[in-house]
């Protein structure tokens, strides 16, 4: 039986070798081997040096991940109590004003926003395709917006359906798509104040037909809507939620 290979070492230093990695490959794409060059490079080293940057921007999102810290809070240290005897005088008796009463700062606090943070969505989402690519080569994803949203609905709920956009959208692009995830703001209807959290998938640019573009059904939560635009052009999936009453909204 052959040896398993080695699990790659997540230390800082391994992102620093990645990193380093990534920036020789920039620097050979905007230099020796851009393609505007006069005369143009040779094919080969191009697609060596784009195969490098791939693995080594994969390479980065896993060390990142594994190596991202982990906030403990300590508890304070507690310090001895020493009796200490302290012979005191019976000082005279002395008539002092009654101490006046001090008023109590009211502090209020603005109420709970029951929601789920948009901005948690989108990286459990990430979190979820980036496992998928390290495993099969699945696809990448790269997310816009959705920081200060609050949504409401189940966060599990989410981020299922909008993986299995991101893996619709993917499949009709080239081997190495990049599928865009973006998260705004938008009023619910035409007439009144009511807002919506847009989550907005488009397919790789490169890829085919747009009719192609067919979402999978899927049980969406309660008040929300898929919908998909862009039918002759280049197609985008908009799934639709109420955004949480009270909570703070900007559009991206």
């Amino acid at each position: 039986m052959a040896d398993e290979p080695k699990a790659e070492p997540m230390t800082w230093a391994a992102l620093r070798d990645a990193s380093s990695a990534v920036q020789l490959a920039v620097q050979m794409l905007a230099g020796p081997l851009a393609p505007w060059n006069d005369p143009p490079p040779d094919p080969e080293r191009v697609r060596e040096a784009m195969r490098m940057l791939e693995a080594s921007s994969r390479r980065i999102n896993a060390l990142v991940v594994a190596l991202a810290p982990v906030r403990v809070v300590a508890e304070p240290a507690q310090l001895p109590v020493v009796p200490v005897a302290v012979n005191v005088a019976t000082p005279a008796r002395v008539s002092t004003p009654a101490p006046r009463a001090r008023k109590r700062a009211t502090i209020v606090s603005p109420p709970p926003v029951d929601g789920v943070g948009v901005g948690s969505v989108l990286r459990d989402v990430e979190l979820a395709v980036l496992a998928v690519t390290h495993a099969a080569g699945g696809p990448r994803v790269a997310i816009h917006g959705g920081a200060d949203l609050v949504a409401t609905g189940d966060a599990a709920t989410l981020v299922a359906i909008l993986v299995g956009l991101v893996e619709d959208a993917a499949a009709i692009g080239p081997a190495d798509a990049v599928v865009e995830l973006r998260a705004f703001a938008d009023l619910a209807d035409a007439i009144g104040d009511e807002m919506d959290v847009v989550f907005e998938v488009r397919p790789d640019a490169r890829g085919g037909h747009a009719s192609a573009f067919a979402p999978r059904a899927a049980r969406l939560p309660e008040g929300a809507r898929l919908e998909v635009h862009g039918r002759s052009s280049r197609p985008r999936a908009c799934l639709r939620v109420a955004a949480a009453r009270g909570a703070l909204i900007l559009a991206a």
